[in-house]
């Protein structure tokens, strides 16, 4: 996302620049121009005074229906973040909690994270969030490390708020683990699992278990996961690499031909089939599927490092 054209914009503008030029704007009445400018303020000090102060001239100056010189398509952060704030003003913090996140999960510098923690501890806003599009944007969010440390807090708070939502206690979870916080993470993820089924948390569970080095722990609910999506590939792919990991080679063999039987030529599985066969008989013509298929797909990372542990032998 990048702002819009200005004529004065060849170099981006400060916050000290845009809160000068927009105020101007609004002066000469050019709205437009104004909204511009404003929205450059919000995407670099959304978290100032002069901001909100910036915001309160647009509102006056918009009157009755500010929303609608910010429309909800085509926008850029800045734009994205005005029209979360215009949201929120009106009350409308169901919405303008997903926008907001969706600008971070694109822009994770925006100085958007005060906003949003303040909005979310308003009593009642938490359980009037759409859980789906909360979790979607978290999920989203997560790509981001720093992120963790600064939306973990609110990510559970909403959890709490929707503690049935499988996604969200998957999203919540996910953002403890970034940052470190995996005792969190295994006690939310265990006490949702507590309530009932709920496949993406046993899986969030599972990686935060691996990444702890229990990978009994890891294994048991990647296994609860495949109870309620038995067609999920994925799940299948991590319980062979972990079985592989722990030499249970014929636990192994058996995850990946359950993936490749949904998935025939799974890029991940079929030649991790034919390692785990030469793990298991030495034989040469097991070698020798395993090269075959790694020349058939040149560009198969898996494939590759696999050939080298056999030619170290």
């Amino acid at each position: 996302m990048a702002n819009a054209p200005c004529d004065h914009d060849a170099d981006p503008p400060s916050f000290e620049d845009d809160v000068r030029i927009a105020r101007a704007a609004l002066a000469a009445g050019d709205v437009g121009h104004a909204i511009h400018h404003v929205a450059g303020a919000v995407a670099s000090g959304a978290d100032r005074p002069a901001c909100a102060a910036l915001i309160d001239a647009l509102v006056a100056a918009l009157g009755r229906d500010p929303l609608a010189a910010v429309p909800a398509t085509n926008m850029w952060y800045g734009l994205g973040g005005l029209r979360a704030a215009l949201l929120a003003r009106t009350g409308r913090h169901a919405e303008a909690i997903p926008l907001a996140l969706a600008c971070l999960a694109a822009r994770p510098d925006a100085p958007f994270v005060p906003w949003l923690t303040a909005w979310v501890a308003r009593p009642g806003v938490a359980a009037t969030v759409d859980p789906q599009a909360a979790a979607r944007e978290l999920v989203a969010c997560v790509r981001h490390e720093p992120l963790g440390a600064a939306l973990h807090a609110l990510a559970l708070t909403l959890h709490r708020a929707h503690p049935d939502h499988d996604y969200l206690a998957f999203a919540t979870v996910k953002l403890h683990r970034v940052c470190w916080r995996y005792a969190d993470a295994i006690a939310i993820a265990r006490a949702a699992l507590a309530r009932g089924p709920r496949p993406m948390t046993a899986i969030a569970l599972a990686g935060a278990l691996r990444e702890e080095g229990d990978l009994d722990g890891a294994i048991a609910a990647f296994e609860l996961a495949l109870r309620d999506q038995p067609d999920n590939a994925g799940i299948l792919l991590d319980l062979g690499d972990l079985h592989l990991q722990q030499g249970r080679l014929d636990d192994a063999l058996a995850a990946y031909q359950r993936a490749l039987a949904l998935e025939p030529d799974e890029p991940w599985a079929a030649p991790s089939a034919c390692y785990v066969r030469w793990r298991q008989s030495g034989a040469a013509a097991d070698a020798t599927a395993l090269r075959a298929w790694a020349a058939a797909h040149p560009d198969n990372r898996r494939a590759s490092e696999l050939l080298a542990e056999v030619d170290a032998v």
